[in-house]
């Protein structure tokens, strides 16, 4: 069935000077062909090959005129490759040399056995078929990469080789057959994916680079054994307006600095009067614990844009991490009592007076308040939170709620913007707190290894 089947996708061409002999291949393969061409010599046999191209070409080596072999060698002047198989009866060994010299790809012996003919033509198809395949298959790879709305590469980690590029791809100087050293995918990162392997090519699939003066966000994916496809996607407008937002909302965080001073300075100023009574004085503080807060807020997010774009410098002071988190939990105790949620404080962290580690008062403390926050407003009423620690070998805060991070958020906790079901919620509370953390050289892991609670842990190197 396979070798029919083989046969009915060959066209074949049949070359012969005896009447006789064509009619009897006719007659043995003609409905079982694609396509029969015949041919009484050689000079025909050249001509009939160049109009009509078939698969396979079987011809007799003795003709008047121009015999088989010259026949083979024109033909193969048309294409080189294309099989030829001589009926001949190895009597003249020169000419068996010949053939060999010519690289004739098979030989048959007359009279031709119907079954041996159909065998042999099927041996010598089963490549050819292979073949156009394997191209359609590339014509079909190629045609889909340039389907695709952006530049894509499909490249061999080794020896870092570009298989194929689409058109928009080729624009961008990446061309099949060449090395792979351009700047859309990084040297770096190849090497990275040689060395990782199937396990880091899957993990991590997207980054943003930098080239041939746009952003981009760089996709990729296995298509098979050593071999990756790389997507671009421009995001070169996207990244403008970003960077314009970002411009005009640190130009009014700097902007409110100002008159956001009148509200720290001018309290103290009012206090210093006799006549106030002890309410004013009350709502006279309140205003300036606002401002306070308020001006710690502006820095704050100035600080983190320092730490995004990578130049922000941790401060040489030392500060007392106890004092913070009491300033923190005196905060979150408030918003505890309006929630129904309980603070429970563990008996080791009550006991602990001072712990010394350099950093950034202001920005802890907001961290810490910003996780205590999350972890209350995640509560059931009627719950509570715990705090633990431990400062050996390193200060380890855990902060664990009842309610769970919902699994689709569980990967992206942490990221901007990011946030799930919480009325007014930014999503830049873990995210800053993250920030905050690792600008102090520590971490903030997420936990939710227990069902039914979420534990946030906080380390931080102490002094």
């Amino acid at each position: 069935m396979e070798r029919d089947r083989l046969l009915k996708e060959t066209s074949v061409l049949f070359v012969d000077d005896d009447p006789m002999a064509r009619i009897a291949f006719k007659g043995l393969l003609a409905d079982a062909l694609k396509m029969l061409y015949l041919a009484s010599g050689g000079q025909e046999g050249l001509f009939t090959y160049a109009l009509h191209k078939p698969d396979i070409v079987v011809t007799d080596v003795s003709m008047p005129g121009m015999d088989g072999l010259a026949m083979a060698q024109g033909i193969r002047g048309i294409k080189p490759d294309v099989p030829v198989l001589l009926l001949t009866s190895f009597d003249d060994p020169s000419l068996f040399r010949q053939a060999i010299a010519l690289g004739v790809t098979d030989f048959m012996t007359k009279p031709m056995e119907p079954a041996v003919l159909k065998d042999t033509l099927a041996r010598v198809a089963a490549p050819l078929h292979l073949k156009r395949e394997l191209e359609r298959q590339l014509q079909l790879n190629q045609l889909m990469l340039d389907a695709a709305p952006s530049p894509s590469i499909i490249v061999e980690l080794v020896p870092s080789r570009i298989v194929a590029s689409n058109q928009l791809a080729s624009e961008l100087g990446y061309h099949a057959g060449q090395g792979c050293d351009g700047t859309l995918i990084p040297v770096s990162l190849l090497t990275e994916l040689c060395q990782g392997g199937e396990k880091l090519i899957r993990a991590t699939s997207s980054r943003e680079v930098y080239a041939h003066g746009r952003y981009w966000v760089l996709h990729w994916a296995p298509v098979g054994h050593g071999a990756i496809l790389f997507t671009a996607v421009d995001i070169t407008q996207r990244v403008k307006v970003e960077q314009f937002r970002d411009d005009v909302e640190r130009i009014t965080r700097h902007d409110l600095k100002t008159p956001l001073s009148a509200f720290t300075a001018v309290p103290d100023l009012l206090l210093m009067d006799d006549n106030l009574t002890e309410q004013q004085r009350i709502y006279i503080q309140l205003i300036q614990d606002a401002g306070v807060r308020m001006l710690g807020m502006i820095n704050l997010s100035l600080d983190l844009f320092k730490m995004e774009i990578g130049k922000y410098q941790l401060p040489e002071k030392q500060i007392d991490f106890v004092a913070v988190l009491r300033q923190a939990l005196s905060a979150a105790s408030h918003l505890g009592k309006n929630l129904g949620v309980d603070l429970e404080v563990a008996a080791n962290l009550k006991e602990e007076k001072h712990i010394l580690m350099r950093g950034d008062e202001l920005l802890c403390l907001a961290m810490l308040e910003n996780l205590l926050k999350n972890a209350l407003e995640a509560s059931p009423r009627g719950e509570v939170v715990d705090l633990g620690i431990t400062t050996r070998p390193r200060l380890e805060l855990t902060i664990r709620n009842s309610g769970e991070v919902p699994h689709h958020m569980r990967g992206c906790f942490f990221e901007k913007y990011a946030t799930s079901g919480k009325q007014g919620g930014t999503g830049l509370g873990t995210y800053s707190a993250l920030a905050v953390a690792r600008a102090h050289n520590g971490d903030i892991i997420l936990d939710t290894s227990e069902p039914g609670n979420t534990t946030v842990r906080i380390i931080l190197p102490t002094a």
